[in-house]
């Protein structure tokens, strides 16, 4: 989804926004829909008859309002959301603002974690 109204609101310059379509548009299917507000995501899911609609669970921002409405959206359909965040996320995110050192003495461990995960999938 790009939420063109709320990138508005919160001041993202257009080639920002201008760069994360072309970014979407790259890896979808020539015909595949944008869609730029929670209404349109439910109307498609409703369409598909989906139970859940899965996304990855950004951890702050304007996306925190922008949930809330897709949740009510969805509900009102009768749609389930299932918000998901990668291990790596929840890892490096609490030094994430704190400045570079902070976020890289969690390296060494997020690497241990990789090499942990490729030999014991």
């Amino acid at each position: 989804m790009l939420p063109f109204a709320a990138y508005q609101k919160y001041g993202i310059e257009e080639k920002v926004i201008q760069f994360r379509s072309d970014c979407m548009r790259s890896t979808l299917p020539k015909n595949a829909e944008i869609f730029n507000c929670p209404t349109k995501v439910a109307d498609w899911a409703h369409l598909q008859k989906l139970d859940a609609v899965i996304m990855a669970a950004p951890p702050v921002g304007f996306w925190d309002d922008l949930i809330l409405d897709l949740e009510s959206s969805l509900a009102a359909r009768g749609i389930g959301i299932i918000k998901r965040r990668h291990w790596w996320d929840a890892h490096f995110y609490p030094a994430a603002g704190a400045g570079f050192f902070k976020y890289k003495k969690l390296i060494p461990s997020a690497l241990d974690k990789l090499v942990d995960k490729q030999t014991n999938p």
